[in-house]
């Protein structure tokens, strides 16, 4: 799938530029909030905010961080596509990070974002990277909203029933298989 990446964005990717590798046992993949110009990426060590995406890579897998807000598409704007895409051998993940205006409430408690602002985005890449033969018909993509919830998955069922349908409605004609994730954890095994 790395490959097809690259045919289908040459001159972005040219002399690695949008990838980068990782095969630790767990990293963070971060977003540099706006007006930050710098893209996703991934690093070691300690989680530096809860909204960063802790990956655990248990088989010690060569996983590719590919940018694809502010590198594959440096002059999109936020609302087009999402933020960066983990590449797992033939296995794609989307990520979309939103994080809340205010990062704790008036009583000191940690808040979330919005998952369903992160839709348009990770449907909008999807269906990019469908048209342009990166993903196959059939195939499964792992699509990650990364708004801040840190709390025991499944996310909450009612809210999730609701999120996935309004997902459903986006990705409709798109012929893949797709798995919505709301977490901040994401396992690749």
């Amino acid at each position: 799938m790395l490959r097809e990446f690259r045919l289908s964005f040459q001159q972005q990717m040219r002399g690695g530029g949008c990838v980068a590798s990782n095969t630790e046992a767990e990293f963070f993949v971060h977003d540099p909030p706006a007006p930050s110009p710098d893209p996703c990426y991934m690093y070691s060590g300690t989680l530096q905010s809860v909204f960063d995406l802790r990956v655990v890579n248990a088989r010690n897998r060569e996983i590719h961080l590919i940018a694809v807000d502010k590198c594959l598409y440096p002059y999109g704007g936020e609302e087009t596509r999402c933020d960066c895409a983990l590449v797992a051998q033939d296995r794609l993940y989307l990520v979309e990070f939103k994080k809340p205006e205010l990062e704790q409430s008036a009583d000191g408690k940690q808040r979330h974002a919005n998952a369903s602002d992160c839709l348009r985005q990770l449907a909008a890449s999807l269906k990019d990277f469908y048209e342009r033969g990166i993903v196959e018909r059939g195939s499964l993509v792992i699509a990650h909203a990364c708004v801040g919830y840190t709390h025991p998955t499944p996310y909450n069922g009612a809210n999730y029933r609701t999120l996935t349908a309004a997902f459903d409605l986006h990705t409709a004609d798109i012929p893949v298989q797709i798995k919505l994730i709301v977490d901040n954890k994401m396992v690749i095994s």
